[in-house]
């Protein structure tokens, strides 16, 4: 990864990453799909459980480089997805993101490299994978995460 600083700003030559989603609810599956294909990422597939998550990435002669996955999904959780991904040396650069619903998932440690509390805004998904996988924005997402600086900036101020 190269990194430039320009006028104090930190540059980051390293593309988006492609990404594994794994969600079991239809409805959250498709609302992070849409935001991550909308602001130009390369979304491999979104799945509906643990199980087909684990099938894919098998097959996958270049496996993704972040794992974007709920932690309730019937069979198999998200801990016990993290467990088996991280068993299998090829998956170990992978970067891990677990969705939950449930507060104590989303703080406990499960070996997850960041969290996302559900329900969320599209902007803290983009927010998330830029702090778990720095990377050069796809142009399509520049305006986006520009967006989630602001709206940022603005809340501290409003504290």
């Amino acid at each position: 990864m190269r990194i430039k600083i320009i006028s104090n700003k930190l540059v980051i030559n390293r593309p988006a990453p492609r990404i594994l989603l794994v969600d079991d609810d239809l409805f959250h599956r498709e609302i992070m799909s849409r935001t991550l294909r909308s602001s130009g990422y390369d979304l491999i597939s979104a799945c509906c459980g643990a199980e087909t998550a684990l099938g894919i990435l098998t097959l996958l002669e270049n496996p993704p480089e972040v794992l974007v996955a709920d932690y309730d999904m019937g069979t198999m959780n998200g801990n016990e997805l993290i467990v088996a991904v991280k068993e299998q040396p090829r998956f170990a650069k992978m970067k891990i993101i677990l969705a939950s619903g449930d507060k104590d998932e989303v703080e406990h440690d499960h070996g997850q490299d960041n969290s996302l509390r559900k329900p969320f805004a599209g902007y803290s998904l983009l927010d998330v994978m830029f702090r778990t996988y720095p990377h050069k924005l796809p142009k399509e997402s520049e305006l986006n995460y520009r967006l989630v600086e602001l709206a940022k900036e603005f809340a501290d101020d409003l504290e």
